[in-house]
Order: C-alpha cells, then sequence, then structure tokens
C-alpha cells in the first residue's frame, strides 16, 4: 500500500484513507469512474479485459439503481412533508374530473396484495388485544367458580349433622380452601395485569404506530394516482398536459416504486415483531398456569396429603383414580348403600299410605256391616 501511495502521489486519491472512509453509498457511486478508467488503459489481448469489461456494466447498473432509489426518496420525502396553500383544493378539482369522465382507474395487482397484507397485520394485532381480554375475563370467571365452588361445599357440609360443628375438619379445610383462593386471586390478578401492561400491551400499542408513517406514503399515493390516470387519458387522447400534473403522476410512480420495494421488507419485520408480542404472551400464561399449579400443589400438600409428590404427573399416574371410586361407592357405608336404605325407607312410606287410603275407602262398608 506504501509503494502504491507513493507511486500514485498527485495523480490519485484512491489509496488515500480518507477518501476509503467516505460513505458507502456515494464510494460505490465512485467505483463505475476508476472500473471506466482502469477497462481503457487495459489492453483488449489481456487476461483481465473481458472480466473488467463485465464488472464496469454491473457497477454502472448498480449507480443506477442507486441513482432511482434515491430519487424516489426524495420524492417520497417531497411528497409526504407539509403540504402546499392550494393543494387541497387543486385536489378537488382534479377528484370532480376524474369521478366527471375520467380514465380507467389503474390497479398494481402486486401492490393490492400487499396492502391487502398491510391490513390484516393491524387486524390480527386489534383481535389479539381483544383474545387477551377474553382472556382474562376467563381467568376471573375461573376464579369465580372456584369460590363459588368452596361456598357451596361449606353449605353441603352444614347440612350434614355431623359436620355442623365449626370445628369440623372438612368445614375446616373448605374454609381454609375459601380463603386461600380468595387471597390468590387478588395477588395473581394484579401481577398479570402488571406483567401484560409492560410488556404485551405495550408491544401492541407500539406494533399499531409503526403502521402510521407507511399509511400516510399509501394515501399519498392514491391522490396522485389520480393524476397518473387523468395523465395517461390524456396522452391517449392527445390532450395538452400540464407541468404541475405531468410531475404529480411521475411522483405516483416514484411512489408506488417505492412502495413495492420497501412493504415487503416492512411486513417481514412487523411478522417477526408481532411473534415476539405473542412469545412474551404465552409467556405470561405459562408464569400464570404454573403458579396456579403451585399454589394448588402447596394447599393439598399442606391440607389434605403431607406425603404426596411433587412430582404431579406421576403422583396422579400412581392413583387408581376409578378403581378408588367404584370400591367408595359400593362399600357398605358408602352412597349406593345409603341410597338403597333411603329407598326403602321412602317405599314403605308408600305403603302405609296406600294402606290407609284403602281403609279410608272401606270404612262406610264395615260401618253398614255392624249395622
Amino acid at each position: 500500500i506504501d509503494a502504491c501511495t507513493e507511486k500514485c502521489q498527485g495523480r490519485t486519491t484512491t489509496w488515500d484513507l480518507a477518501s476509503m472512509l467516505i460513505k458507502p453509498v456515494q464510494r460505490v457511486l465512485k467505483y463505475p469512474l476508476l472500473i471506466n478508467q482502469i477497462h481503457a488503459l487495459t489492453p483488449p489481448d489481456h487476461v483481465d479485459f473481458e472480466s473488467i469489461a463485465s464488472l464496469q456494466k454491473e457497477m454502472l447498473h448498480i449507480a443506477e439503481e442507486i441513482n432511482d432509489i434515491k430519487k424516489r426518496k426524495d420524492i417520497v420525502e417531497k411528497i409526504v412533508g407539509p403540504k402546499k396553500k392550494n393543494d387541497s383544493d387543486v385536489r378537488t378539482i382534479r377528484q370532480l374530473r376524474q369521478a366527471v369522465g375520467g380514465s380507467d382507474v389503474t390497479v398494481d395487482i402486486l401492490f393490492e396484495a400487499l396492502l391487502e397484507k398491510f391490513n390484516l397485520q393491524q387486524r390480527l394485532a386489534r383481535d389479539f388485544a381483544k383474545y387477551i381480554l377474553a382472556w382474562l375475563v376467563s381467568i376471573k370467571q375461573y376464579f369465580d367458580t372456584q369460590e363459588a365452588y368452596a361456598l357451596t361445599l361449606r353449605e353441603i357440609y352444614n347440612m350434614v349433622p355431623i359436620h355442623r360443628n365449626n370445628e369440623s375438619h372438612s368445614i375446616i379445610l373448605v374454609s381454609e380452601f375459601h380463603r386461600s383462593l380468595s387471597q390468590f386471586s387478588k395477588t395473581i390478578g394484579r401481577e398479570l395485569e402488571a406483567r401484560l401492561k409492560k410488556t404485551v400491551y405495550k408491544g401492541i400499542e407500539n406494533f399499531l404506530k409503526l403502521f402510521a408513517g407507511p399509511l400516510q406514503v399509501m394515501k399519498k399515493r392514491e391522490k396522485k394516482l389520480l393524476d397518473y390516470d387523468n395523465v395517461r387519458g390524456m396522452k391517449e387522447r392527445g390532450d395538452t398536459i400540464d407541468k404541475n400534473m405531468l410531475e404529480s403522476a411521475a411522483a405516483y410512480t416514484a411512489i408506488n416504486e417505492q412502495l413495492l420495494d420497501e412493504l415487503p421488507k416492512f411486513l417481514g419485520l412487523t411478522t417477526q415483531y408481532f411473534d415476539l408480542i405473542v412469545m412474551e404472551f404465552s409467556k405470561v400464561q405459562m408464569f400464570f398456569y404454573s403458579q396456579v399449579k403451585a399454589k394448588i400443589l402447596d394447599f393439598y400438600v399442606a391440607r389434605i396429603d403431607p406425603t404426596a409428590s411433587r412430582d404431579v404427573a406421576g403422583y396422579v399416574a400412581s392413583m387408581n383414580i376409578c378403581e378408588d371410586y367404584i370400591a367408595a361407592m359400593t362399600r357398605d357405608d358408602g352412597p349406593l348403600a345409603r341410597l338403597e336404605r333411603v329407598s326403602l325407607i321412602r317405599n314403605v312410606s308408600s305403603l302405609h299410605g296406600k294402606a290407609f287410603y284403602l281403609f279410608y275407602l272401606a270404612a262406610p262398608f264395615y260401618e253398614e256391616k255392624k249395622t
């Protein structure tokens, strides 16, 4: 590098560090000039001549693309800026002209497909916010149902003579369950709300804000589209076209190309962003369900079965739920035996009633016999 710098001193600044560190786009735009000079000084029979010629075409194509993109961006920034004073009046006249008898409206199929995805993502975000709200409502309903279940159990135990004493283990257990559930529902409710506001709701709000900028450009595109269609129709009819309308039609082309170039990238990034929001919500759900599981397990171990394993899946698998249920139902003092005794009592009462009724009907007959 030092040798090249010394040899090129005063001829070029190619090897100058300051020149090498300028903005990348400016540096790329200078490469075609360098390649052109190298190509001009390279003999046609040189082994690299064809490669340099191919590189020359590619660099020229890249430079043209960069210039086109920059031109479109400048036009878009100019259009989406502050409106001119008479812009609304001119727009109203042109819209009326379009409605009265303008040319056919241009339809860009690719843009329409991107617009549909653009609107779909916003709808999904709003629907997701509604789903989260519905989930919170279902959580509240779950705790309300559990509390009502605990109160119902207490009332049932109070109806049974053996459990009417407040010192009864069953009533104490149900009361403890109701109290623990009530406290837990308030605590977990506040924590859930705080977590959702901090991560999920804030993420959805920021997500929807991202669509404001592109939406503004789309609105400008729709307005410029009217002028584009008018210019197209006037060219077909051979009418004279004023400069402002030509500029507006050119602006539509620039905006449309810019949107077709940037909307796919935007939608790809917003899709990733939305996936992160959904992931955060799944973490909140996982936290909630793990807390509920831990709370129920702690209560079960502390109040019902101290020997219960913390391995819930293994503990449940080791339980013979169906067999134990059948054994409890069919034992001598079980529910089926009690139901049978109650049925016998009802049958006896029914027989007594029928006998009394027959005696009542036969009473006059016996009185007549006695007479």
